[in-house]
């Protein structure tokens, strides 16, 4: 499941160490799932292609404040429901199936839940900066991806059947950033640390969902500065694990691991 956003904003400076910004956004969910169902005992193979979907209604705001050796800001940005279109197609490993599920159109209903930051920065000192970040999202609000859709199998097997639900029952989501910043020179060099409190739920845990366990991310990056324009970028690296044990519904027993390498690249003109 992908999903990319566009934005534009602005902001205005009231002189006086006050700044407050508000940006608009859209955003284009584009998804491919697979999943397992079972009727009469027999196993299927569902898969949800070419899901896609927009919402063109979505927002972000910010404040911050600047002192002189030290400043603390936040943001939020408002939950985006998306509804995504496109065909459920399967497999049947069963000679009353024939090798085929007969599927047709289908949608998906979930959210991309709202979230709210609130960070500071402060001087260390000639040459060294420091930042500090909480963010609270919630993905509580995602207990599943409402599925509307038919398809078909014999009547021996069950006939025409209702998509489920893709139940997902997740957690909130709670970020802590720490980075520190060296600006001697033209380009700076930054470095950072974040924590990412577990989000999916033990008993829903699949290979198809981050793990369920805390998260660690490891960045570095710098930027330049041109009168106006402001170009910077960063590289990040992230693991995340966890373990499931026993019982849990619908989950395997286990280790789930997932590891991911990041680019980042963000440029700003000020008027």
């Amino acid at each position: 499941m992908a999903l990319t956003e566009v934005s534009i904003g602005g902001a205005y400076d009231f002189q006086n160490g006050f700044k407050f910004g508000l940006a608009w956004r859209g955003g284009f969910l584009d998804a491919n799932l697979s999943s397992v169902a079972q009727t009469s005992g027999v196993t299927l193979n569902m898969e949800s292609r070419d899901l896609k979907g927009s919402n063109m209604f979505g927002f972000r705001m910010g404040g911050q404040y600047d002192a002189d050796q030290w400043g603390i800001g936040f943001m939020y940005r408002n939950a985006m429901n998306y509804t995504a279109n496109g065909r459920i197609e399967g497999y049947c490993d069963h000679a009353l199936c024939s090798g085929g599920v007969v599927g047709g159109e289908l949608s998906a209903k979930t959210q991309f839940p709202q979230a709210l930051s609130i960070g500071a920065h402060a001087n260390m000192g000639e040459y060294w900066m420091s930042h500090y970040d909480y963010t609270w999202t919630q993905y509580s609000a995602v207990d599943r991806i409402d599925f509307e859709g038919n398809y078909r199998i014999p009547a021996a097997l069950g006939g025409t059947l209702s998509v489920p639900d893709d139940m997902l029952h997740w957690l909130d989501q709670h970020n802590l950033r720490l980075g520190f910043e060296y600006v001697k020179y033209k380009m700076p060099i930054r470095f950072g640390y974040t924590w990412t409190s577990q989000v999916t739920a033990e008993h829903e845990a699949s290979p198809t969902l981050a793990p369920p366990g805390m998260g660690h991310t490891l960045s570095l990056g710098t930027g330049r500065d041109w009168e106006s324009l402001s170009l910077n970028g960063a590289v990040d690296y992230s693991s995340t694990t966890g373990k499931v044990s026993a019982g849990k519904r619908y989950s395997l027993e286990g280790d789930y691991k997932l590891t991911v390498w990041s680019a980042h690249l963000g440029a700003t003109y000020a008027f």
